[in-house]
């Protein structure tokens, strides 16, 4: 089966990015008749700033021919596929990087090589091959034909077969994207946070957030803990196609966004995030001072006091009821940390999994 035949077989969305190498098999894909079928878009990245400015952060003490930067250079060329897909798409993001150090003028001290990675929802896929040392403008081209050839069979092999785990832990180092582009550190300090699991992000969540932003007089950072309480782990490549799809709202409005692990909790992010505010639904708000889920209310209390947190409660008009946070009782110690939020109508992202509704 031709590579073409299996990208729209495979229903992909293709984001191709080029670092030093990688032109021929760009061009490869470009001249192909019907490619718009499949090709999302491509990337040329010469200068190391325009690397950085891809993947959102320079990396370091890496150099820029590395397998690791061709990792995160596949992973943000899976983000930009994911950018240009609705929700309702059948469409497959899947994130191609090509990373190369090939013929120049003189011979190089080091080798000739490149790295290829692909990303998408059946993982991670990488290749390495290392080239003749030549110099000149048709050792260029030659190289450049072979690492096509070996781009074309790595593609082909992420189509078909699971790849390997991308190291979330690794990830997670710079696990916040900020609205400007860049990706940096999970923050310390205290903000106004909105957790929630996006799956996908609708009208409610932006109704309630702009509402808290308007009470709390500053802007929300949206959270996404990866392994949320009582459902499965959300794999790294649905997780960022929830951040293609929640980041940058209706209006135009782009948000911080943090990926976090281990916090399936309030009370675990807010010790992460000592002074922070948290936007929530009353019905959340109820569970979480219900004894029957089996909280301390007593010592829940005493530590979200210590950790000087502050709750914006939207109310929910499920059916024919109206849920809010004046209709239970909130320990004393915290009512006055407790801001009420207008009534929403409900928004459910279940339906709009089953393809009721819209999520805009």
């Amino acid at each position: 089966m031709s590579l073409h035949t299996a990208l729209i077989d495979y229903q992909a969305h293709l984001h191709l990015a080029c670092a030093g190498a990688g032109l021929d098999f760009m061009h490869q894909q470009w001249r192909t008749p019907g490619s718009s079928r499949y090709l999302a878009g491509t990337t040329l990245l010469q200068a190391r700033g325009a690397t950085d400015r891809f993947i959102g952060f320079g990396p370091g003490d890496n150099r820029y021919c590395h397998p690791k930067v061709t990792e995160e250079i596949a992973i943000a060329a899976y983000l930009e596929a994911a950018r240009t897909l609705p929700y309702t798409s059948p469409h497959q993001p899947i994130g191609m990087a090509i990373n190369g150090a090939v013929a120049t003028t003189r011979l190089p001290r080091g080798d000739q090589r490149a790295h290829l990675a692909c990303f998408s929802a059946r993982g991670l896929h990488t290749d390495t091959i290392y080239l003749e040392k030549r110099v000149g403008k048709q050792a260029r081209a030659d190289q450049d034909r072979l690492i096509a050839q070996a781009a074309t069979s790595l593609l082909q092999r992420a189509l078909q077969h699971d790849g390997q785990p991308v190291d979330v832990g690794n990830f997670l180092q710079r696990a916040t994207f900020t609205p400007w582009g860049t990706r940096e550190p999970t923050r310390t300090s205290p903000v106004l946070l909105f957790p929630a699991n996006f799956n996908p992000p609708h009208n409610g969540h932006w109704q309630i957030c702009q509402a808290a932003e308007r009470s709390a007089s500053v802007s929300a950072e949206l959270t996404l803990e990866l392994c949320p309480p009582n459902k499965e782990r959300i794999p790294l490549a649905e997780a960022l196609r929830r951040l293609a799809l929640v980041q940058t709202d209706p209006e135009g409005r782009t948000r911080a966004l943090t990926f976090t692990q281990g916090q399936s909790t309030y009370l675990e992010k807010a010790r992460t995030r000592p002074g922070s505010a948290f936007i929530l639904g009353a019905d959340a708000f109820a569970r979480l001072f219900d004894p029957q889920w089996g909280h301390d209310l007593a010592a829940m209390t005493s530590e979200f006091l210590d950790l000087e947190t502050h709750f914006y409660v939207a109310g929910r008009q499920l059916g024919q009821s109206r849920l809010s946070a004046d209709q239970f009782p909130i320990p004393a110690p915290l009512q006055e940390r407790c801001h009420a939020l207008p009534i929403f109508s409900a928004h459910s992202s279940t339906l709009l999994r089953q393809g009721l509704g819209s999520y805009r």
